[in-house]
């Protein structure tokens, strides 16, 4: 799904090239595509005089302000804008886990560029853990106990809005366009 979210005016079709037989359309980055759309942003008309400006920041950028806080003189409209007291929550970021030692990997490259494609394609982190990260998981012997320790582990070092997917390596991606937002905007925590 294209992300238009930038395009203010919102955003048009150029061109769609349905699926065939799964035959590869498009190659980008190593990624292959059975299908693929091609949106750009609506431009404003020429000569329209309600044109105006806007500046877009990424959240690390800025922080709220105390309502108590002092504040340098500025003068123009910017000046009489209100102030936000605080910022939307950020949302929940999605991370695809997959466990698998180097030479899993090397026999599952296909799988796993399939994986990083589906990654790419909507945003998500691919995450590929060893499986020897942590200490506390080295004495499991048994691959099973040992993966879900690593995730763990893991998992404890990232932040609350994190959802993540774990998968096999030897998984394929193969229905680029569906999505993991199903899932993880689901109220259970763990499905």
């Amino acid at each position: 799904q294209a992300n238009t979210k930038e395009c203010p005016l919102g955003a048009e079709l150029v061109k769609s090239v349905p699926m065939d037989n799964y035959k590869v359309m498009a190659n980008v980055k190593g990624c292959r595509f059975f299908s693929y759309k091609i949106y750009r942003c609506r431009q404003q008309p020429a000569g329209d005089a309600t044109a105006g400006s806007r500046v877009v920041l990424p959240a690390s950028q800025v922080i709220p302000l105390a309502d108590d806080a002092e504040l340098e003189e500025v003068e123009g409209p910017a000046a009489q804008a209100p102030r936000c007291p605080s910022f939307l929550e950020e949302g929940k970021r999605i991370a695809m886990i997959l466990l698998g030692d180097l030479r899993f990997q090397a026999k599952y490259r296909t799988q796993i560029q399939s994986l990083r494609c589906f990654a790419d394609r909507h945003g998500y982190e691919l995450r590929i853990l060893i499986g020897n990260e942590y200490a506390v998981c080295k004495p499991y012997a048994d691959y099973f106990f040992r993966k879900h320790c690593t995730v763990a582990e893991w998992l404890e070092t990232q932040n609350e809005n994190l959802v993540a997917a774990i998968v096999d390596a030897d998984v394929v991606a193969a229905v680029l366009e569906r999505g993991l937002e199903k899932w993880a905007n689901h109220p259970a925590d763990v499905q």
